[in-house]
């Protein structure tokens, strides 16, 4: 059954740096699923009084695999189902739960997951573009060509029609069109043309209404 959290919870804020980075495909999944929530963007100086002192909290958020995100307003709700045995749904989730994983390991992957770090000047080897463009090449690239295989595979599997699972858009569509997206438009505009079912699920999903919108004014 579903269990409505209009008067459940409290408005959520949502506080992350000034980027996209972490925070992004989460702005994307809450205004998917009509969740309102306060969008608090903060600056690094700002982030270290912050965290001085205070106990901080970490909230995950579980969006329901079987969701489809459709341009109609629904109501945010909490999947609170369960089964006692192993159903095809079931089986579906754990695909998704396992690509998303895979998608985390090529962003923790230490080439992409420090390349952030060289775009804000972080790293005193990488100070500028020319030198961060020979970091993404140098690193980051033999990461996206070390995970991307099984992402297009796993995309091909399902019809190439930029999805993971069905017909329409889940968490795991949105989570992994982020990621690669932010390899296009921080890294090189070419670096997945060898993937062109993830140049699809890019597209498919940045052309949601309500994404579309949020790109446009972010």
């Amino acid at each position: 059954f579903r269990v409505s959290i209009e008067d459940r919870m409290p408005t959520i804020k949502l506080i992350y740096f000034d980027g996209r980075g972490r925070g992004e495909s989460i702005r994307h999944l809450l205004k998917l699923a009509q969740v309102p929530f306060v969008d608090v963007r903060i600056s690094f100086e700002e982030w270290k009084t912050m965290k001085r002192g205070q106990t901080l909290l970490s909230v995950s958020f579980r969006f329901s695999t079987s969701t489809a995100f459709t341009s109609a307003p629904q109501p945010p709700f909490i999947d609170l189902s369960a089964t006692s045995t192993v159903s095809a749904n079931e089986l579906e989730k754990a695909r998704l739960d396992m690509i998303a994983e895979l998608i985390q390991d090529l962003s923790s992957d230490y080439g992409p997951n420090w390349f952030g770090r060289c775009l804000l000047g972080k790293d005193p080897e990488y100070p500028t573009k020319v030198r961060q463009r020979l970091y993404f090449k140098q690193k980051v690239v033999p990461a996206i060509d070390k995970f991307a295989p099984l992402v297009e595979k796993f995309l091909l599997e399902n019809g190439n029609n930029g999805l993971f699972l069905g017909d329409s858009e889940t968490w795991v569509d949105v989570f992994a069109a982020e990621q690669f997206a932010k390899f296009v438009d921080y890294g090189e505009a070419e670096c997945l043309d060898a993937y062109p079912s993830i140049n699809k699920l890019i597209a498919r999903v940045h052309a949601h209404p309500i994404i579309a919108e949020h790109l446009r004014t972010r």
